[in-house]
């Protein structure tokens, strides 16, 4: 069996074992303290039964005769149980027995869909067999019933993964809208390098690619980072690609940060164009975008309207090299009105030292902090005549 094989049948037998103690709760609610005593008196009482099992299963007794007497005696007091049947199958298991335990905890399932000790005994079963479809129906069952653990069966799905076959099984279940899948997911994106895969199964889900391409930036560079981002753009939306993306703010599902990240305080119009609101304070970016433009010489331009004064608050393009390179514009956008006004600024995008670029929209403290607001019409780059012959 594989190393992660071992890891995932055995976190989930722990978890079996643990989970056993759900079934007598509200056995010991009904003063069980003493349950040796209460059988010398009454012999097949349910309750005292079923917590002189759990005493056993802590003693580490589960494979002793002793369980296994004791399921019968509950079985013929309380037939309609799934509990001695639990117990039986968790004593079969200890002894190695796994044909004779799969029989239990299959019947006890029967029986009882929500007990939780048969389906995770089962999931590990299951995953010990490749069954990967099995498995993630119990573990999303297990995840609806105790959803305090789900994080633990996130973890144990994960590692299923690494097979091609659970990998499938993962995707078919983040396509169907699985919230177990989803919480899955970000198991495996913390845990992989495999980003083939990840991509792939990031498709489904929206909300997780910008992390992804942020991951590829990190490991892989820009290039790399942005062939990823491709994969999840609009395919209708890269045809007649050009930076930056989305120029007129019509909203786009293509992740960041090769699409316009926007912070609190700026916000996507129905109609087009991007609203943006400054305290008058501070210069953090309200929208920012990262770009791949090739060395050479540019135009900027940006369309905006608005209401400020040339010595209160405004706004201020900034366009810097990433990686804490040079910066290559910066141009303040005060005296906002409701016609519209251009700003414009040439620039120079170097050599080999600049191959990623941040373009960002920030506030800039102006004489008096007072508040400003804009709309930002369109934002364009273009490359220079004399720098593309």
């Amino acid at each position: 069996m594989t190393a992660w094989l071992v890891r995932v049948v055995g976190t989930l037998a722990f978890l079996a074992v643990a989970a056993i103690a759900g079934l007598i709760g509200w056995a010991r609610e009904t003063s069980q303290s003493d349950p040796a005593a209460v059988l010398r008196l009454f012999p097949a009482q349910a309750d005292a039964l079923i917590a002189r099992g759990e005493e056993l299963r802590e003693q580490g007794r589960v494979n002793g005769e002793d369980v296994t007497a004791l399921g019968a005696r509950l079985l013929r007091s309380s037939p309609l149980s799934e509990a001695p049947l639990v117990f039986f199958g968790l004593s079969r298991s200890a002894a190695g027995d796994e044909v004779r335990a799969r029989e239990a905890f299959s019947a006890a399932a029967r029986r009882q869909p929500r007990n939780i000790p048969a389906s995770i005994w089962l999931a590990a079963d299951a995953i010990q067999k490749h069954e990967y479809a099995v498995a993630a129906t119990l573990l999303e069952r297990l995840h609806r019933l105790d959803n305090a653990r789900s994080n633990v069966f996130a973890a144990v799905w994960a590692e299923t993964v690494v097979d091609p076959k659970g990998a499938a099984v993962l995707e078919a279940r983040l396509a169907s809208g699985s919230v177990l899948a989803r919480a899955t997911l970000r198991v495996v994106n913390s845990m992989f390098n495999d980003f083939d895969l990840l991509i792939r199964l990031n498709k489904h889900v929206p909300g997780e690619q910008t992390n992804i391409v942020r991951r590829l930036m990190s490991q892989r560079g820009p290039s790399l980072a942005f062939l990823g981002w491709l994969e999840f753009a609009p395919a209708a939306e890269i045809v007649d690609f050009s930076w930056p993306f989305d120029p007129a703010f019509d909203g786009s599902l293509a992740p960041g940060p090769f699409n316009w990240t926007l912070s609190r305080g700026a916000e996507l119009l129905k109609q087009g164009g991007l609203f943006v609101r400054y305290s008058g304070k501070g210069s953090a970016p309200l929208a920012e975008q990262m770009m791949l433009l090739a060395p050479g010489e540019y135009t900027f331009k940006a369309e905006m309207q608005g209401n400020s004064d040339e010595a209160s608050a405004g706004f201020e393009w900034v366009l810097r090299c990433h990686s804490d390179g040079p910066t290559l514009i910066e141009i303040v956008a005060s005296g906002l009105a409701r016609n519209t006004k251009d700003f414009t600024s040439r620039f120079v995008v170097p050599a080999q030292t600049c191959g990623a670029q941040i373009l960002q929209l920030r506030g800039h403290t102006g004489e008096f902090p007072v508040r400003a607001s804009a709309t930002v019409l369109r934002v364009s780059i273009q490359p220079e005549l004399a720098s593309s012959r």
